[in-house]
């Protein structure tokens, strides 16, 4: 089986909204797709887990995906020996199993990430 690879470079800031850029093979796929999904389920999940298990989460129960990635900024990119895409203009990766592949990779470095830098994750909710 073919191997599908993933790179991805994040950074929160004082920033209200999100940029993320989502590439596949070095193309631009501007409605994001599949590794925008996998990306995002990790990110509100795992910031999640990591707050509940530090009693950081006063009032809520758990931090909505937007609040979140308020303030991220992400680049992420995949090579995929066969994509597929949404239309001819390649906007939009619909390759399933490249979601599951990011939300796995994305949990575990953001995990390791954490519990290497705790003020990281303190001030990125």
């Amino acid at each position: 089986m073919a191997k599908i690879y993933v790179e991805l470079a994040m950074q929160w800031s004082d920033a209200y909204n999100e940029a993320i850029q989502c590439y596949t093979n070095i193309i631009r796929n501007r409605d994001g797709g599949t590794h925008l999904s996998g990306l995002r389920s990790a990110l509100t999940g795992g910031v999640n887990r990591y707050a509940k298990s530090r009693n950081l989460l006063k009032n809520v129960d758990k931090l909505s995906g937007d609040d979140v990635r308020e303030g991220i900024a992400v680049v992420i990119s995949v090579k995929h020996p066969d994509p597929s895409f949404s239309s001819q203009t390649k906007d939009k990766l619909v390759s399933n199993e490249v979601a599951g592949i990011v939300e796995s990779i994305v949990n575990e470095k953001l995990a390791e990430h954490f519990e290497e830098n705790p003020s990281v994750a303190k001030n990125c909710h």
